[in-house]
């Protein structure tokens, strides 16, 4: 019967009996197709992930010699899937950071992480960190201090496949930066990828980035954002004397939406 109608349709011609279109199997039928056709599409694969802190970092320094240290990232909350999923919320103690017995260091109190998919049309992630102390105050000549009472970031992908959205926002609590003795309080909710030029401040080699955001995708059949709340990035060179190089990471989220 349903290969009738669609042969009838095809060809441009009705049938023979109307009464075929209200039988009950082609009312079903009919129905079935109109649900099909009208159904929003939704995203098939939502992955999350966020961290708390990432570090690399490198300082020599003559006639202390050389150290390095580093921290993966963390802690991690991840998740992926079809189905909805989380939150899932990991924390982890601070970090400490040493290089070269207290020359410089990097130092936080309570990591935190989440990673959450729900109905289907929200994906979720943060990263965040509490009491944040950077000191690479190197022997007066390296004087880059930066403290925060909490650093976060979120972001999030909304809609589905036809019609994401993705989003990120940062937080920065009482967070200040000091450069060679000058202070500079840093704004508690940055525009995206905000750059903060510590070379003016009288110190080269610093790239610093609040609210680091980074979206790819059509919007339509994938979407992704990838967010730091804070990023830096150091490649500092006193010729003779000290050099410090590396990368301190501060709330990082990258959700994806597919």
């Amino acid at each position: 019967m349903h290969r009738r109608i669609f042969t009838a349709i095809q060809k441009g011609k009705s049938l023979l009996s109307p009464a075929i279109f209200t039988h009950p199997s082609t009312l079903l039928f009919f129905a079935l197709l109109v649900a099909i056709s009208s159904r929003p599409a939704q995203a098939e694969t939502a992955t999350t992930q966020g961290y708390g802190a990432n570090v690399n970092l490198a300082l020599n320094v003559l006639g202390l010699g050389a150290d390095t240290d580093a921290v993966p990232p963390t802690p991690v909350s991840a998740g992926s899937g079809s189905d909805s999923y989380g939150p899932i919320n990991n924390s982890a103690a601070g970090i400490n950071v040493d290089l070269l017995s207290g020359t410089a260091g990097v130092s936080t109190g309570v990591l935190t992480a989440s990673a959450q998919y729900t109905n289907a049309s929200q994906a979720i992630a943060s990263g965040g960190v509490d009491a944040t102390t950077v000191d690479l105050d190197v022997l007066g000549l390296i004087g880059l201090n930066l403290t925060a009472d909490a650093i976060e970031s979120t972001s999030q992908i909304d809609g589905s496949c036809g019609a994401l959205v993705p989003t990120a926002a940062t937080t920065l609590t009482n967070a200040q930066l000091s450069v060679l003795g000058t202070p500079l309080a840093l704004a508690a909710n940055p525009a995206p990828n905000t750059g903060i030029d510590v070379t003016a401040l009288g110190l080269a080699g610093v790239t610093l980035i609040l609210n680091e955001q980074v979206v790819s995708g059509d919007g339509i059949t994938s979407s992704s954002i990838v967010t730091n709340a804070l990023r830096l990035t150091l490649d500092i060179n006193i010729i003779g004397v000290a050099s410090l190089s590396g990368e301190i990471i501060f709330g990082h989220v990258d959700t994806d939406g597919a």
